[in-house]
């Protein structure tokens, strides 16, 4: 809603721009008079820097919405009262005007009865529309000709009633389409539910294979090998010979016990690391998690990478992996920025996002494991993990890795 506010603010003031530049082309910029430049220009100012000023929705809250419409639907009202009369500009497009300005009233009303709308409950838009056709009222019946008062006062009901019917017909399109946007995150929260479900239940198989497997192989070794050396214990002073034998053959029992240990553990390697590379597999990484969130990605990603560690392309792609489901399950962000570089000998992953952010004093606690299972892969592969987040200005995180061959 912020950035449809900015955007909002930004039509707004380039609509009254444009009008200050044809009142200029009708009547000389020296006969509108200072008050016309003055008031127009500190309008359009003020209502920009309150739309860009850093930090001031987070300071203002909830009451910052509300201030900017306010001021772009009213500043319109008081300068066609108190501003253009003195001026003397008379409408550049006269269709409907007789003794007020109301075309100038339709663009920047509608804009801001359209964000309303979106943003806020039907009683709300209707209070908003209610509040500018009385004060539209007021001013028809202020208005001294008999003739142009009553013509005021039609035009004014005429336009507030075009108005409430056009607030509540942006206002309904605008609940359904909440209402859809809601169902398909719901829809989209259930469906990562369910893929992490998923996962789950293959990690689960994963390991009971690799409980098989090291049953199979490494305890069957293990216990082999005990049994040879205790043979070799037993012969050792009656038979050296033979009990030479039994220990060159425990040392083969060892040896092929270590290389299927090799196996079996080569198999908990990530496998889309496996199957393309660190480069590929965190780019797909990021567009999965771009494409899942509704997220817009921007990835940075050297040409190539000197051969590292098993370790460190495992710590690399599990952080990517936990940093970017964070930002879709929980940042409610809508940029993703993934950057993976190599600099002065060091590898280094930044994941930054602009969602709510979060307090890492707070997920640092136990029944939190995502940010300091990072923390852990990342200083037992030699490196460190920075994190940088304050509530409601997203989040950054940064592993610095040391670069380690193969």
């Amino acid at each position: 809603f912020l950035r449809l506010l900015r955007a909002g603010a930004l039509f707004w003031s380039s609509y009254f721009l444009l009008l200050a530049v044809l009142d200029g082309i009708q009547a000389a910029p020296e006969s509108l008079g200072a008050a016309y430049f003055v008031f127009y220009g500190a309008s359009i100012l003020a209502v920009l820097a309150i739309a860009f000023a850093p930090g001031l929705p987070r300071r203002l809250g909830k009451t910052y919405p509300p201030l900017l419409l306010v001021l772009m639907g009213f500043l319109p009202l008081l300068g066609e009262t108190f501003i253009l009369p003195r001026a003397g500009v008379e409408p550049w497009m006269t269709v409907l005007a007789s003794s007020d300005l109301y075309i100038r009233q339709w663009a920047p009303t509608i804009l801001v009865v359209a964000l309303i709308a979106y943003g806020y409950a039907r009683f709300q838009v209707l209070l908003f529309v209610g509040a500018i056709t009385l004060f539209n009222l007021l001013l028809a019946l202020l208005h001294p000709s008999p003739h142009a008062r009553n013509v005021s006062l039609v035009i004014s009901i005429l336009f507030g009633v075009a108005t409430a019917i056009l607030a509540v017909g942006l206002n309904r399109a605008f609940q359904y389409l909440h209402r859809q946007q809601a169902a398909l995150r719901d829809a989209n929260r259930q469906l990562l539910e369910l893929a992490a479900t998923a996962e789950d239940l293959a990690i689960s198989r994963e390991r009971n294979r690799m409980a098989r497997d090291l049953h199979d192989t490494l305890a069957h070794s293990l216990a082999g090998l005990i049994i040879q050396l205790d043979t070799v214990d037993a012969y050792w002073d009656e038979d050296p010979a033979i009990a030479r034998d039994l220990l060159v053959q425990a040392v083969g029992t060892a040896r092929s016990g270590l290389d299927e240990t090799r196996r079996a553990l080569g198999a908990l390697r990530a496998s889309p690391l496996e199957d393309m590379g660190l480069l590929l597999a965190v780019k797909d990484l990021a567009e999965s998690a771009a494409q899942w969130g509704s997220l817009k990605l921007h990835l940075k990603l050297p040409q190539q990478l000197p051969q590292l560690s098993d370790d460190t392309e495992q710590c690399i792609y599990r952080v990517a992996q936990e940093a970017t489901a964070n930002v879709v399950h929980h940042a409610n962000a809508c940029h993703l920025d993934l950057w993976l570089s190599q600099i002065n000998g060091r590898i280094i992953l930044h994941v930054h996002d602009d969602g709510v952010g979060f307090d890492p004093a707070a997920v640092a606690h136990p029944g939190h494991y995502g940010l300091p299972g990072m923390v852990e892969r990342a200083r037992m592969a030699g490196g460190t993990l920075t994190v940088r987040t304050v509530p409601g200005q997203g989040a950054e995180i940064c592993l610095d890795l040391p670069i380690h061959a193969r």
